[in-house]
C-alpha cells in the first residue's frame, strides 16, 4: 500500500474472528504505513457456525470509541449480530457496498453500549429511531441461545416498535425467560408473542405470568409445546383473573393435567377477555372437560352447554322466566309467568326481569356480568333468562332444589 492513499475501503468474510476485527491492528497500520488516509470504508462478516458464546460485541466495539477513531479520524464504527443468518459484523458507519442485504440485526455502536433492534440500510448514518419500522420479527427455528439471545433480549429493553415477535422452537428455557419476561415488563408496543416448543417450565411461566398482570398490550400468547405442567397453569391462570388484554392463549401438549385445568376453568368464569385457550394434547379426562364445561355454561352466550335449558327457554322463556324466580325467593312460578308475558306486549318484560335478577345475584353474592343488570335484560333478555336457569341449575340440591348456601364464585364467562 502506498503511504498517499487517501480512500480505502474493504469488504471481507473471514473464517475467523481474526487480526481485521482488532482496531489496534488498524491503529497501527494505518499510523505507519498509510499515514495520508482521510476515508477508511470496511465491512467485515464471520459466520459463527459452532455458536461461541465467548464472542461479544461490546468487546469487539469498545476499542473503536478511542481518540483515534472518533476525534483523529472521525471512523464511526458499529457491529451487529445479524439473527437469521448467525453472522457477526464490524463496519463504519455508513458505507456503501452494493450486495449486501439490509437484514434484521442487533447493533451496537461507537455511541453507547446499547442494543438496538435495526435492519436500516448500511450506507445511513447511525439513526437510534430508524429501527421504529421493525414491527414484525419471525426467528422461529432459528436456534439462537446463550449469548446470542441476550443480544436480542437486550435489544427489547428500549423497543418501542415491534408488535409481533415469533421465538417459536429457539431453545428457549427458564433461564432465558426470566431475561425475556424482565425484558417485556414496561413494554407498550407487543400485541403477539410466539415461544411455542422451546424448553419453558413451571418457573418460566411464572415469570410471563408477572407480565400479564402489568402488560397493558399483549393480546396473543403462544406456549404451546413447552413444560409448564399443573403449576405453571396455574401461575397463569391466577394471572389471568384480573387481566382485561388478553385474548389468545395456547397451552396445547404442557403436561397439564387436573389441578392445571381446574385453576383455569375457574379463570374462566371471571375473565371476560379471552376467547381462544388451546389445551390440546394435555392430561385432560372425563374431569378435567367437566371443570371446562360448567365454567363455559355459566356463560351469557352459553346457551348451546344446556341444550335442554336453551329449548325450554326458546319454548316458553315466561314459564323459564316463572321457574327461575320461584327457586330463586319462592314467588309464585305462574304468578312471574303471567307478569312477564304481559309486560312483553308493550316491551318491558325487562322491568320485572332486571328486579329478579338483581335479587338472584345479592342471594349467591355475584357481580353484574357481563354488564348491568339493565343492560343485560334490556338487549339480551333471552339470554339471561337461561343463564340464570343454567346457573341455578348447577346449585341445586339432590332434591331439584336450589342449595341456599352463598358461593362467591362468579358464573359468567362469555364467549364471542
Amino acid at each position: 500500500m502506498t503511504p498517499s492513499l487517501r480512500h480505502l475501503k474493504l469488504a471481507s468474510q473471514r473464517k475467523m474472528l481474526d487480526s481485521v476485527f482488532d482496531s489496534t491492528y488498524w491503529e497501527n497500520l494505518i499510523s505507519i504505513k498509510l499515514p495520508k488516509l482521510d476515508k477508511f470504508e470496511f465491512i467485515f462478516f464471520y459466520t459463527d457456525n459452532k455458536n461461541d458464546d465467548s464472542i461479544n460485541l461490546e468487546v469487539l466495539i469498545a476499542p473503536f470509541r478511542s481518540s483515534f477513531w472518533l476525534h483523529d479520524k472521525r471512523w464511526f464504527v458499529a457491529s451487529a449480530y445479524v439473527l437469521r443468518e448467525n453472522e457477526i459484523w464490524l463496519h463504519t458507519i455508513p458505507i456503501n457496498c452494493t450486495g449486501i442485504k439490509d437484514l434484521v440485526r442487533v447493533e451496537t455502536s461507537w455511541m453507547d453500549n446499547g442494543y438496538r433492534l435495526t435492519e436500516r440500510t448500511l450506507n445511513k448514518i447511525l439513526d437510534t429511531s430508524s429501527g421504529k419500522t421493525l414491527t414484525k420479527l419471525d426467528l422461529h427455528s432459528n436456534r439462537i441461545s446463550g449469548q446470542k439471545i441476550q443480544y436480542l433480549i437486550n435489544a427489547l429493553y428500549n423497543n418501542t416498535a415491534l408488535v409481533e415477535l415469533n421465538l417459536g422452537d429457539s431453545q428457549i428455557g427458564d433461564r432465558e425467560a426470566q431475561d425475556l419476561a424482565h425484558a417485556l415488563q414496561n413494554n407498550s408496543t407487543l400485541t403477539i408473542l410466539g415461544l411455542w416448543q422451546n424448553q419453558i417450565g413451571h418457573q418460566g411461566a411464572q415469570y410471563f405470568a408477572d407480565v400479564l398482570r402489568n402488560n397493558t398490550t399483549l393480546k396473543e400468547l403462544c406456549l404451546q409445546n413447552n413444560s409448564i405442567g399443573d403449576l405453571g397453569a396455574q401461575y397463569l391462570a391466577h394471572a389471568l383473573q384480573n387481566n382485561t388484554i388478553l385474548t389468545t392463549l395456547y397451552l396445547d401438549a404442557n403436561g397439564i393435567g387436573r389441578h392445571g385445568i381446574q385453576n383455569l376453568a375457574n379463570t374462566l368464569e371471571n375473565n371476560k377477555t379471552i376467547i381462544t385457550l388451546g389445551l390440546g394434547y394435555n392430561q385432560i379426562g372425563d374431569q378435567e372437560a367437566q371443570y371446562l364445561v360448567n365454567a363455559l355454561a355459566k356463560s351469557l352466550f352459553g346457551c348451546f352447554s344446556d341444550i335442554k335449558t336453551c329449548c325450554c327457554g326458546f319454548c316458553c322463556l315466561p314459564c323459564t322466566f316463572g321457574d327461575n324466580v320461584e327457586k330463586t325467593d319462592g314467588t309464585s312460578c305462574i304468578g312471574c309467568c303471567l307478569a312477564y308475558w304481559v309486560s312483553s306486549a308493550c316491551y318491558l318484560c325487562w322491568v320485572p326481569h332486571m328486579m329478579k335478577r338483581k335479587v338472584l345475584r345479592q342471594k349467591y353474592l355475584l357481580k353484574p356480568e357481563p354488564c348491568h343488570d339493565c343492560l343485560v335484560t334490556a338487549c339480551c333478555g333471552p339470554c339471561a333468562v337461561c343463564q340464570e336457569a343454567r346457573e341455578l341449575k348447577s346449585r341445586s340440591g339432590a332434591q331439584g332444589r336450589p342449595n341456599v348456601l352463598p358461593v362467591r364464585a362468579q358464573p359468567v364467562a362469555y364467549r364471542k
